[in-house]
């Protein structure tokens, strides 16, 4: 007979909920863990993205909306919209960030292309490879941004020429297939 308590199942038990619900991959460079990584990331888009204070922003691609919630605490812009197409992430963000900014459950490529809306930057943090047209995504964010505006993304990009086995320091018959 095996004691009912030998898997260790009941340390499911202790656990707490995290703090955040990070989608991204995140900047590892000096981070001691998954939060700290991703918030590293969308910290160097915000930078690269040159926000100015009060700016008027759309974050696409959003998740759970911890992105936002970052923006909202260390930019202040004057409007926030992000556009996600997961309802339940659309629903969880929306509630995590309250009156404080507007989420909008939809396909970020034809919501862009329809929104009357127009914003001094457009955001998207490890995501935009997930949109079917690329090319469109380009073009709407474009068309959606402030004379003078700033598309910034963050985007996870195949190396070509890819990598040989050589630029790994190992040869292809030293492999196991």
């Amino acid at each position: 007979m095996s004691e009912s308590y030998a898997a260790l199942a009941h340390l499911a038990l202790n656990a707490e909920r995290p703090p955040t619900e990070w989608l991204n991959m995140g900047d590892w460079s000096g981070a001691d863990s998954f939060p700290q990584a991703c918030a590293a990331l969308a910290r160097r888009l915000h930078d690269a993205a040159h926000l100015a204070p009060h700016a008027r922003v759309l974050d696409v691609g959003h998740g759970c909306g911890d992105s936002l919630l970052l923006l909202l605490h260390e930019r202040a812009p004057h409007t926030l919209h992000g556009v996600t197409s997961l309802e339940a992430h659309a629903q969880r963000a929306q509630a995590r960030v309250g009156a404080r900014a507007t989420v909008h459950c939809a396909d970020a490529v034809a919501w862009l292309a329809h929104t009357a809306h127009t914003y001094d930057a457009v955001l998207a943090l490890d995501c935009a490879y997930h949109f079917a047209d690329r090319p469109a995504f380009f073009r709407a964010a474009h068309a959606a941004l402030a004379p003078g505006g700033t598309l910034a993304l963050v985007d996870l990009v195949a190396a070509y020429p890819y990598p040989t086995d050589a630029a790994f320091g190992a040869s292809t018959a030293s492999r196991a297939h």
